[in-house]
């Protein structure tokens, strides 16, 4: 079942020229959110998560860890930013929970997006920016797939000197 979902805006092409413009588009029903994520989903989703940054400890190290926070960084005080000061290890991952999903922060897919494509296609569809990830249904949080790009992101570390 789904629903169709028709729309005009009027546009300028050239000049003084506005035209309408008019489409529709066919959306599964299961693709429209009529209830906001319930608390017990984004429970889940962080649990996940959190278990899986915590089973890559060490090598990361937790900076942070709360009912509704982890944050993960590299195990080798690095320079960083254009002075280059000293931090305790490379920031790597964090997730927390938000009033409308599990927003997840993974700092190694900005180095090569595709590869992580690759290993991880249901939670790259849930990317927003280069590192955000916003999770708002169970099955969008792959364990296999988040378990990749956590091994990769590790080795591409490792290469950088950020993580023994």
């Amino acid at each position: 079942m789904a629903i169709i979902f028709s729309c005009s805006i009027l546009t300028e092409r050239t000049g003084c020229d506005f035209y309408l413009s008019t489409f529709s588009e066919e959306i599964p029903l299961d693709e429209i959110l009529f209830m906001p994520v319930t608390p017990e989903t984004k429970t889940k989703i962080f649990s996940l998560l959190k278990k899986i940054m915590e089973d890559n400890c060490p090598p990361l190290v937790r900076t942070k860890n709360s009912k509704e926070g982890i944050e993960v960084i590299g195990n080798i005080p690095t320079p960083y930013g254009s002075k280059k000061v000293m931090v305790p290890g490379m920031y790597f991952a964090s997730a927390l929970i938000r009033p409308g999903n599990v927003s997840f922060y993974f700092f190694s897919c900005y180095t090569a997006p595709k590869e992580f494509e690759k290993i991880a296609p249901t939670a790259m569809k849930c990317l927003d920016g280069k590192t955000c990830f916003h999770f708002k249904k169970e099955e969008q949080v792959v364990e296999k797939e988040i378990r990749l790009m956590f091994k990769k992101g590790i080795g591409f570390y490792k290469k950088q000197g950020w993580v023994k």
